[in-house]
């Protein structure tokens, strides 16, 4: 039988990975609304949040 303690750490396992993937959208969303001059510096930009966000997705997923 599935605990409390259990369900309780999936749900913010979830609110994490939806937080995750809002932010990313948000990105994404910026990035089409006002593209930097320089492509490969948007690439940089965007590659780096993703790596934050994995990191924090990680972290959160440890406590």
């Amino acid at each position: 039988m599935v605990s409390l303690q259990d369900l309780s750490n999936l749900i913010g396992s979830l609110a994490a990975l939806i937080g995750a993937i809002t932010t990313f959208y948000q990105v994404v969303m910026k990035n089409k609304r006002d593209p930097p001059s320089d492509t490969d510096m948007q690439l940089k930009v965007a590659r780096k949040e993703i790596k934050e966000l994995k990191r924090k997705l990680r972290e959160k997923n440890h406590e």
